[in-house]
Order: structure tokens, then C-alpha cells, then sequence
């Protein structure tokens, strides 16, 4: 779908809603363009178009296609520990939650593809966390609505802007709101890492789940230099709900895997990651 704004004579904004379509060869072809659009929408409903472009490109859609990707990389994986000895990884795991609460702040380039309601999409953005849960993501991949930026202030109120043409419109939006929704079930402004390392915390103190820690430290090209791996395991404790692979320097992430049911349904890649670099608080102000 692609949004477009519209100012009529009377400056009563409007958006004109075209469907996506196949380029079409026009280099000899003689254009009539109707001025009046097909599809108006009123300022009421200006809002929920803003969100529902800018979720688009969250996780923009891919083609159904690539859905044994996700098949291959759980396999890939799942190839990479078989033979790994595990040990009690719950210490690791308070530590790097530690090490995540310490930063001041942290910028990082995310990669993600999932699975969401019956739909393989990708994504990629930037993230810029700063501590008192202040976030800013900015989608770096998508087409019109290219520059999409969804900030969390320090006061956890989340505002919106769109990309492209809807650049100069923002909205407010409810922390739960499920136009934030990631295919991993993670809202976007919790998706910064202490919340993620947070997250597991509490499953692990319930008692529905447990940390394994590998003993050997794991090498691919998917990664720059080794890393540590740790999975998440619940019910019989052999089901795996998380592998996460870190890298041994910080004990960062540098991908997390989710699985449901025993199937991978996201896979989130943190590339160039930079800790305390000194963001300034008005990032996380639209």
C-alpha cells in the first residue's frame, strides 16, 4: 500500500490511498492524471493510516517464498550446538543483563526476519537506547515510508512520525499499542537490550524456564570472531524458546532467535553496535 498526502483548496488535509502494483514500462506511453484522487481520508483518520504505513515498515512484508529461510537458519543452528556440552547459565545470564544496565547509552543496526501472522517479513533499523528507558528506532529499510522514526521518552510516552511523504506527520501511540508489535511478539521501544535481558530474567525466576550456557565458544560467517551461545529452554526443558549468541567481549547480543512450538519464528541480527558514545536527549524528542 502506498500513502499519499493531500492538501485540498480549503487546507483540509486529506491521503490518498493508492494499492501497490507492478511497474509498468512507460517510456512510450502518453499519461491522463485524474487530479482527483480515488481514495480521500479525512484528518480523523489521518492517525491510524500514519500507523498503519509506519507498521508496515517495521516488518515489511517479504515474498512467502523466502519462508524455508527461517527453516534453513534453524537448521543451521541447531547443527552448530549438537554437539555443545551445556552448563547452568543463569549467572551468565544476570551478568549480561548487569553489563546491558550499565550502559549510559548505545547505538546499533538491527536485522530482523519473522514470522507474523502467516507472513515472513524483514525489517531492518537503527537503535538508539539511552538509560531511563529512553529509545529511538529508525526504520532504514522500506520504500515511500523510508525514515520512519518511533522514539520512547524518558516519561515512557511514545510518539510517531512516518516516512516519505508522511514525514511532517506524527502521532501518539500507546506503549502496547499492536502497531509496535515485532514478529518476535516484542513491542519495538522494549526491544532495546536490558528490557530483552529483563524479560528473561523474569521467566527465569518463575521457574518456566532455564538458561544453558555452551562451554565452547561457536564461529560462523555470519558473525566477526567467535561468539558465546545461550539457549532459553522451557516445558520439559528441552524445548528451546530463545538461542542467543553473544559476543564474549561484552556479552552483548549479536543475534537472538525466537522459536514457538518448536518453530524458529524470528531471527534478529545486532550489527556495529557502539556503547556510551554520548547521544544527545534530544534524539529521543520527534
Amino acid at each position: 500500500m502506498t500513502c499519499v498526502p493531500y492538501l485540498k483548496k480549503n487546507n483540509a488535509a486529506t491521503l490518498t490511498v493508492l494499492p501497490d502494483v507492478k511497474p509498468v514500462n512507460l517510456s512510450n506511453t502518453t499519461l491522463k492524471i485524474d487530479a482527483k484522487p480515488k481514495y480521500q481520508v479525512k484528518r480523523g483518520e489521518l492517525s491510524f493510516l500514519i500507523a498503519l504505513c509506519l507498521t508496515s515498515l517495521l516488518a515489511a512484508p517479504a515474498e512467502s517464498a523466502l519462508f524455508p529461510v527461517l527453516e534453513e537458519h534453524a537448521r543451521a543452528t541447531k547443527d552448530l550446538v549438537a554437539d555443545m556440552k551445556w552448563t547452568n547459565g543463569q549467572a551468565f545470564i544476570d551478568n549480561a543483563h548487569s553489563t546491558a544496565n550499565s550502559l549510559n547509552d548505545y547505538t546499533v543496526e538491527t536485522r530482523l526476519t519473522g514470522q507474523m501472522r502467516d507472513k515472513l517479513k524483514d525489517g531492518n533499523g537503527k537503535f538508539f537506547y539511552k538509560k531511563n528507558k529512553r529509545v529511538r528506532v529508525e526504520v532504514t529499510k522500506g520504500s515511500v515510508n523510508n525514515g520512519a522514526v518511533v522514539v520512547r521518552k524518558e516519561d515512557g510516552s511514545v510518539e510517531a512520525r512516518g516516512g516519505g511523504m508522511l514525514k511532517f506527520m506524527k502521532m501518539s501511540l500507546q506503549p502496547d499499542s499492536r502497531m509496535l508489535q515485532l514478529p518476535n511478539g516484542n513491542s519495538v521501544v522494549a526491544s532495546d537490550i536490558p528490557s530483552l535481558f529483563a524479560s528473561v530474567k523474569a521467566r527465569l525466576r518463575k521457574g518456566s524456564a532455564k538458561a544453558r550456557l555452551g562451554s565452547e565458544s561457536l564461529t560462523s560467517n555470519r558473525w566477526k570472531g567467535a561468539v558465546k551461545v545461550v539457549e532459553i529452554v522451557e516445558g520439559d526443558f528441552d524445548q528451546v524458546t530463545d538461542r542467543i549468541f553473544l559476543n564474549p567481549r561484552n556479552n552483548l547480543p549479536v543475534e537472538w532467535d525466537v522459536f514457538k512450538d518448536g518453530s524458529l519464528i524470528s531471527v534478529t541480527f545486532f550489527d556495529n553496535l557502539k556503547e556510551n558514545v554520548g547521544l544527545d536527549d534530544s534524539l529521543f524528542d520527534l
